[in-house]
C-alpha cells in the first residue's frame, strides 16, 4: 500500500513534468501604444531556451532567456494593431500573448540603423554633421547615449545630454523615445556598442536606472565657459615652445577641476553621463575610461602631443568608448 504522502508526491511529480514552462511578456502591458515605430520587448522564460516571438502567426525573432529566465528585444512593427505572442520554439505551443497598437506616421529610420539589436544598458555612438567635435578633434563619433530599455508602453526610452540648442525635450538632460533622441534627428551614423564580458540583465538595469535618475533630477550640462572651459584654460597655461606648463601649480589646479568634473554626478555631458552610469552602478568596478585610446585630429592634432597625454586621463570622449577595447560593435565590424 502506497503511504497517501508519497502518493501526493508521486502526483505532484507528474504534474510538473507534464506542465509546460511558463513564458511571460512583462513589458509591454496588453493594449499597449508605444509611441515609437519600435516597441522594446521583455519577459521570463526557461534559462537557455529558445523563445520565439511571433507577430499573429508569423515569427518575427527567437530570443534565449538569460541565466536568470530574462529575454528582451527591440522589433520594428508596422503602424496598426499587432497580436504578439510568445512560445517555447521546441514545441510550437504559445503561451502568452499581449496586443499592442503602433503609432501611425512614425518617422523612418537611418537606412541600416540597427536599433533592433538593442539591448538594456547598450551604448549607442553616433556621428552628427555639423558637430563642433568635427573641427575641434575630428571624432569618428560625436554623441554617446545609453539605452534604457522599454517602458510600460513599450517605448525603447534613451537616457541622453545635449546642449540646449540640440534637445527635443526642452531640457538638456532627458530620458526619451527613441525618435526624440539626437542619436535618432542628426545621427548620420548610428552604432551599438556592448561590453565584451556580458553582465546580467540586473545590473544592466542598475546601469539604466542610474542613468535614468540623473536625468530626471537636478543635473546640469557643462556649461561652455566653466566646464568645457577648463580645456581651453589648461592649453593658455601650456608653453608651446619649452612643451610644459607655464605655471605647473596653476596648471595642476586646471587639471583637478577637469578630474573633478569627470566624476561629477551633477554636471555631465553625453559622454560622462554613459561612463559615470557604468562607473556608479557598478561601484567604480567598471571604468570605460580607461584604455582611453583617443586619436586627436583637426585643431586638437595641432596641440602637442604632450600636452594632450597630460589631458587624456580627464578626458571622456564618444570615441573613448569605441576605442577602449573593453567594448565591441553589435552591428558589425
Amino acid at each position: 500500500m502506497i503511504h497517501p504522502s508519497a502518493a501526493i508526491t508521486v502526483a505532484l511529480f507528474a504534474w510538473t513534468a507534464s506542465t509546460p514552462a511558463r513564458i511571460r511578456i512583462e513589458t509591454p502591458r496588453d493594449g499597449a501604444r508605444p509611441a515609437s515605430a519600435y516597441i522594446g520587448i521583455q519577459g521570463t522564460g526557461p534559462a537557455g531556451s529558445a523563445v520565439e516571438l511571433l507577430d499573429a502567426s508569423k515569427p518575427v525573432r527567437t530570443v534565449r532567456p538569460e541565466a536568470d529566465g530574462h529575454f528582451e528585444c527591440v522589433l520594428h512593427l508596422s503602424p496598426g494593431r499587432h497580436r504578439i505572442k510568445a512560445r517555447l520554439a521546441a514545441n510550437g505551443s504559445p503561451f502568452t500573448s499581449i496586443e499592442v497598437t503602433m503609432p501611425a506616421n512614425s518617422p523612418a529610420p537611418i537606412r541600416g540603423a540597427p536599433y533592433e539589436l538593442l539591448q538594456t544598458a547598450d551604448i549607442l555612438l553616433s556621428h552628427t554633421p555639423g558637430s563642433e567635435q568635427e573641427e575641434l578633434d575630428a571624432a569618428r563619433y560625436t554623441h554617446a547615449a545609453l539605452y534604457l530599455g522599454p517602458d510600460a508602453e513599450g517605448t525603447p526610452m534613451v537616457a541622453e545630454a545635449v546642449t540646449m540648442e540640440r534637445t527635443a525635450a526642452g531640457n538638456p538632460l532627458g530620458a526619451l523615445p527613441l525618435e526624440r533622441t539626437l542619436i535618432w534627428r542628426g545621427g548620420a551614423a548610428v552604432d551599438i556598442y556592448r561590453l565584451r564580458d556580458p553582465l546580467p540583465f540586473a545590473q544592466r538595469d542598475r546601469i539604466a536606472e542610474w542613468a535614468r535618475r540623473r536625468v530626471t533630477e537636478d543635473s546640469a550640462f557643462w556649461s561652455v565657459t566653466e566646464d568645457f572651459g577648463a580645456l581651453f584654460r589648461a592649453w593658455l597655461l601650456w608653453d608651446q615652445q619649452r612643451d610644459q606648463p607655464r605655471d605647473k601649480a596653476e596648471f595642476n589646479r586646471t587639471l583637478e577641476k577637469m578630474a573633478a568634473l569627470k566624476v561629477s554626478p551633477d554636471r555631465l555631458n553625453c559622454s560622462t553621463l554613459v561612463w559615470q552610469a557604468y562607473w556608479q552602478a557598478t561601484k567604480r568596478h567598471i571604468d570605460l575610461s580607461i584604455p582611453n585610446r583617443v586619436t586627436f585630429g583637426g585643431l586638437s592634432g595641432r596641440m602637442s602631443t604632450r600636452f594632450l597625454n597630460r589631458l587624456r586621463p580627464y578626458l571622456v570622449l564618444p570615441d573613448t568608448f569605441a576605442l577602449t577595447g573593453k567594448l565591441y560593435k553589435v552591428n558589425g565590424a
